[in-house]
């Protein structure tokens, strides 16, 4: 029983573990898993998915997520099932096979991301990552090229690629040569975001003539989105320079001798030259053709060299000597010397070391020959060589491109026996087969080479047999050789395809051929026939004076009898001075009054010529077609229609316009006034073209009499002959006395066959009598003495007025000195204002004051002739404080007015003068009589004490001049 249950246990385990391995060996796992690719935009996509070993349990699930922009996992299926929200999705392929492919259509660039293709019972899910291209709209483009460089200059070039997702990735590229960019950057604009780089060469040389330089954008999708390219090709032109090394020959006479000169130039040289310097100094110069023993042969241009040889056909020694090659083009030129060395040579020492040769040559052979014999001989010896070279089969030639080649080598004899080995030149060759066969006399060796498909790299190749014994030192290898020719269709490349010549020179069109056999090249002009001085050389087309006419498209045709024919194009522009045509005459007639008129100038060159005008005389700048609006004679000049190009000087033509119509009277209509009496002038312009037939003066009077005056003289009216004064014409009318008969509008009407056109100007003439100014005079006289008196009623009537106001005040108000004239010398605050006057003496009650006035402005006042002996007080004042010093000595000793009495005896004056005195320093003397002397102290104390005691001091009248005073009393 213990056994059975150890038995049915050890039978569970074996069950349990059969379960396992069949569940392991059932278990599903990939056949495709999902692989990563792009599409571009709008396209449909496929990814694939499928498994093996999938039970009906097992769920087959597509999911979608971008880390760039969420993290978030989207499920897209499950059993074939599509979610709704995923409606350009679609499972594709049998389930029962296990493929649960996913499609998608109309891809946008929202589906971009990693796809996930799982089961659940399957480890390490296969992701893709699907990328949606948005390709490049146009191959990036290259600014900053010239059309040509000199060697030396800078190179900047700038490579844009716009839009495009992903954004593509740019590189400089020289030929295949990768090239490293100086500049990359990045930005965003609104059309989609750009890519740029810039390649910077500081220093171009003649190497990089002729380099393709290639801009490339990559988007990293070839596959779906191929690379797109853009190029440019350099034309870096470049003195000639010789290529060669300087040689020296040595040559005996009667030999030939050959000096080749090599140049590598773009352009070609114009020109090759050799020289030869005797030694006398002389120069013999040699061309193209034979001179003499010498011949130049034509220049041989390949691949951007040229080849010029100079030969001598029978060395002689006043060949001797220094030779030159000397290249030059348009940018410089260059020169390689040769030395030449030429020795006499005698026909019987040739033949003495002829028959040397020949002697010594015999006996070594002859002993070679017995020591081999005996070698063979020698038991120990187990080897021989071979007696011939290995023999080549099966050559045929020449070969066309394309065709299959098959060689046999052979070997007959030799021991030990010869490996083969062919060879293209140093390059071993693998053999196509190799066997051996016995023969009755020698054992043969053979082997086989087969070259299914001929190119054109295989022409002018050397394929050689080696047969090697082994044994070096002994028996040497045996090489037998053919060489190949390959025919192959020609092919042009057109090192400049675009070419500028200035119309005059020379120009030389060259297209590169290689062809085997030799092309022949012709040459024609798209659309036209060749230029009849153009000449053909080799592969150049030449033209030795370039017109014009001469611009347009040249095709060089290469045809050697292998298909397909094939042209280069060269497009030649040809620059030439603007040149003004005859569109319009050196006169022009415009009538006046013309609303407007205009004149084209046409001018041709190349590059375009800018036309404009200009006016003779005063420079000013008009566009082209000259416009004139409106048109009279100030129009009239001389107009130049300038043409303007690059690099060339600017030529012109005249025009002359001439105005023609009715006359102009350009002179401004005027008044003149006159006095009776005098002369009176009129001057009439005049632009007329053709001149006026007639000029006539009209007076339209006052009266409305109309008066007409022509040349000659007429009562007091002259009008002269008319007068050429610059470009105009002059009438001027003279009236030698003005009357007021004269007075009105008078006209100059100029006419001719055109029409007539006038101008007015008014005369107005006034009469002149002694009477008129008599009644004048008297009339001024009575305005003014009406002035005067009234200013002097004025004068008294503001007196009493203030006479009045005194009385009426207190004395114990503290009356202040200035408000006593209040009314005759202006308002109070002026009078405050005002400086106190220092007086040194009173007036008497019973007396008169007498005021003594110096001469002022020219004016003298009056004066009594009483009291010149008396002191005087000296007062300096404006008149303001003239009359402040007169008020205030009769207002000091007496506080108030007593009666009317008292204002009769002692009367108040209003000021002598009615106006402005002038701010000059003049003096007042006031002179009292001997009684009020008395009290002089006692009042100047008085007056002294006031605080407001103005600078003006009394002054001493020790100066005093009698003659140029006057006195008067105030009553």
């Amino acid at each position: 029983m213990q056994r059975t249950n150890m038995e049915w246990a050890s039978s569970l385990r074996y069950s349990l573990l059969l379960l396992t391995m069949l569940r392991i060996a059932s278990a599903a796992f990939y056949r495709i898993r999902p692989q990563s690719t792009g599409v571009l935009v709008n396209q449909t996509v496929t990814l694939y998915c499928a498994f093996n070993g999938l039970t009906p349990s097992e769920v087959v699930n597509w999911y979608w997520y971008n880390p760039e922009t969420d993290d978030k996992l989207y499920h897209i299926s499950a059993r074939g099932r599509v979610a709704s929200e995923f409606s350009r999705h679609s499972i594709v392929g049998s389930s029962r096979r296990g493929e649960y492919n996913l499609r998608i259509r109309d891809v946008q660039p929202g589906d971009e991301g990693n796809y996930r293709c799982s089961v659940f019972t399957v480890r390490d899910a296969g992701d893709a990552r699907l990328t949606v291209v948005d390709a490049l709209a146009s191959p990036p483009s290259i600014t900053g090229n010239r059309k040509l460089y000199n060697v030396g200059e800078e190179l900047r070039l700038k490579c844009r690629s716009e839009g495009g997702k992903p954004l593509a990735k740019l590189k400089w590229y020289n030929g295949t040569e990768l090239l490293k960019p100086t500049e990359e950057v990045k930005r965003t604009g609104p059309t989609g975001d750009t890519v740029e780089i810039e390649l910077h060469l500081l220093f171009l040389t003649r190497w990089e003539n002729g380099a393709n330089i290639t801009c490339l954008a990559d988007q990293g999708v070839p596959r779906v989105s191929p690379s797109q390219t853009t190029s440019v090709q350099l034309q870096v032109l470049c003195r000639p320079e010789v290529v060669s090394e300087p040689a020296s020959v040595s040559a005996t006479a009667g030999d030939t001798v050959k000096l080749t000169c090599t140049i590598a130039s773009d352009p070609l040289p114009d020109d090759v030259i050799w020289e030869m310097s005797e030694d006398g100094g002389k120069k013999l110069e040699f061309r193209t053709g034979k001179t003499g023993g010498i011949f130049v042969t034509k220049t041989v241009i390949t691949a951007n060299r040229v080849h010029s040889a100079l030969v001598i056909r029978s060395a002689e020694s006043v060949h001797a000597g220094e030779y030159a090659c000397t290249a030059a083009n348009m940018f410089g030129k260059d020169r390689q010397q040769f030395t030449v060395y030429v020795t006499e040579g005698s026909s019987d020492v040739l033949l003495v070391a002829a028959v040397t040769i020949g002697v010594v040559l015999g006996i070594v052979f002859a002993v070679l020959i017995v020591l081999c014999l005996r070698a063979r001989k020698i038991p120990i010896c187990c080897f021989y060589s071979l007696f011939s070279r290995p023999t080549i089969t099966g050559h045929k030639g020449p070969y066309v491109v394309g065709e299959e080649l098959q060689l046999v080598c052979r070997t007959n004899g030799g021991k030990p026996l010869p490996s083969l080995m062919w060879y293209n030149g140093s390059e071993p060759l693998d053999p196509f087969g190799t066997f051996y066969q016995d023969a009755p006399i020698d054992d043969i060796v053979q082997t086989e080479l087969r070259i299914p498909s001929l190119t054109k790299w295989e022409d002018s190749i050397n394929i050689s047999c080696v047969a090697d014994q082994g044994v070096q030192g002994v028996a040497s290898q045996k090489v037998s050789s053919i060489q190949l020719h390959v025919y192959y269709s020609p092919t042009v490349t057109v090192p400049i395809n675009s070419i500028q010549a200035l119309e005059g020179t020379y120009a030389n069109l060259t297209c590169l051929v290689e062809g085997n056999p030799s092309p022949i090249i012709s040459w024609t002009r798209d659309g036209d026939s060749l230029p009849q001085n153009a000449e053909t050389s080799n592969s150049s087309l030449l033209i030795p004076r370039v017109s014009r006419s001469d611009s347009g498209a040249y095709l060089c045709e290469a045809d050697n009898g292998i298909q397909p024919t094939v042209t280069g194009e060269i497009n030649m522009e040809v620059i030439f001075p603007p040149r003004i045509k005859s569109s319009f005459d050196g006169e022009i007639s415009v009538l006046y009054g013309q609303n407007v008129f205009r004149v084209d100038c046409l001018a041709e060159g190349n590059p375009k010529p800018n036309v404009t005008w200009r006016r003779k005389d005063t420079n000013h700048p008009y566009k082209n077609p000259l416009t004139l609006s409106p048109l009279n004679y100030q129009t009239e000049g001389i107009y130049v229609c300038v043409a303007k190009s690059k690099r060339f000087p600017e030529v012109t033509r005249e025009a002359f316009i001439n105005v023609i119509g009715r006359p102009e009277v350009v002179t401004e209509a005027s008044s003149v006034s006159a006095a009776g009496g005098d002369t009176v002038e009129l001057t009439c312009t005049i632009a007329s073209d053709p001149v006026p037939e007639e000029i006539i003066w009209t007076l339209a009077g006052d009266d409305g009499k109309k008066t007409v005056y022509r040349t000659g003289r007429t009562e007091d009216v002259f009008v002269k002959k008319t007068a050429v004064v610059g470009d105009k014409i002059q009438s001027v009318l003279i009236i030698s006395s003005a009357e007021s008969a004269h007075t009105g509008d008078f006209a100059c009407i100029a006419s001719n066959m055109f029409g007539q056109d006038r101008q007015e100007f008014r005369v107005y003439v006034t009469e002149e009598s002694s009477d008129v100014v008599v009644i004048a005079a008297v009339t001024m006289g009575v305005v003014l003495g009406v002035l005067f008196a009234v200013m002097a009623t004025l004068c008294l009537r503001a007196r009493n007025i203030w006479t009045s106001c005194r009385l009426s005040k207190s004395p114990e108000r503290g009356t202040r000195r200035s408000e006593s004239f209040s009314y005759c010398a202006g308002s109070e605050d002026e009078l405050a204002a005002k400086s106190s006057l220092n007086i040194s003496s009173k007036v008497p009650e019973d007396e008169l004051a007498t005021i003594e006035l110096q001469k002022l402005n020219g004016i003298s006042t009056h004066r009594s002739t009483s009291s010149l002996n008396s002191q005087p007080v000296v007062i300096s004042s404006p008149f303001t404080e003239i009359k402040r010093a007169e008020y205030s000595r009769f207002t000091t000793d007496r506080s108030r007015c007593q009666d009317e009495e008292e204002e009769e005896k002692y009367p108040r004056h209003c000021p002598y003068y009615v106006g402005e005195l002038t701010n000059r320093q003049e003096t007042v003397k006031l002179l009292p009589s001997a009684k009020r002397k008395e009290d002089g102290d006692e009042s100047a104390d008085t007056i002294g004490s006031d605080p407001e005691g103005s600078d003006i001091q009394a002054k001493s009248t020790d100066h005093y001049q009698p003659e140029a005073v006057t006195q008067t009393n105030f009553v």
